[in-house]
């Protein structure tokens, strides 16, 4: 999900934090972002505001199959998952862009074949929902209680 607009629901109350320029070019999303145990609007806002540096703009998925003619082309051994690469680009020569994964497979004849992964990764709906309950379950002795949070005095 990506938003570039959110309602805010924090300790004191509601507040709405935006993303203008993505707004202008993608048109409004709107999001709800509940943050409930932060005491000051400051701190709600500035919290909204890095939440909205990650969802503003439409998240994409670009994986790559690649023929590697050199050591220095090939995953895994000229670079690695997190390193940043060259890629081609829909709009001019290349684009830096961030190794999130790399798939190595190998066929019945021993060819292999590698596909990096940049930009985003993309879950379908079951690995989302799978993703989601490994972070709800964390911390809560296996989702057995509720989610803890801080609360002022």
């Amino acid at each position: 999900m990506s938003a570039n607009s959110l309602i805010v629901r924090w300790q004191g109350g509601w507040s709405e934090r935006t993303a203008p320029g993505p707004i202008a070019t993608d048109g409004r999303r709107e999001g709800l972002l509940t943050i409930g145990a932060i005491g000051t609007a400051a701190e709600a806002d500035r919290i909204a505001d890095r939440q909205l540096d990650i969802f503003a703009n439409v998240r994409e998925e670009v994986t790559a199959d690649v023929e590697p003619r050199t050591d220095v082309e090939t995953p895994c051994i000229g670079y690695l998952v997190g390193d940043l690469v060259t890629v081609p680009s829909r709009e001019g020569p290349g684009e830096v862009e961030r190794v999130v994964s790399v798939t190595v497979s190998e066929d019945d004849d021993g060819y292999i074949t590698y596909a990096p992964q940049f930009k985003d990764i993309i879950y379908e709906q079951q690995g989302a929902f799978d993703e989601w309950l490994k972070k709800m379950a964390n911390g809560t002795m296996g989702g057995k209680t509720g989610i803890g949070s801080p609360q002022s005095l």
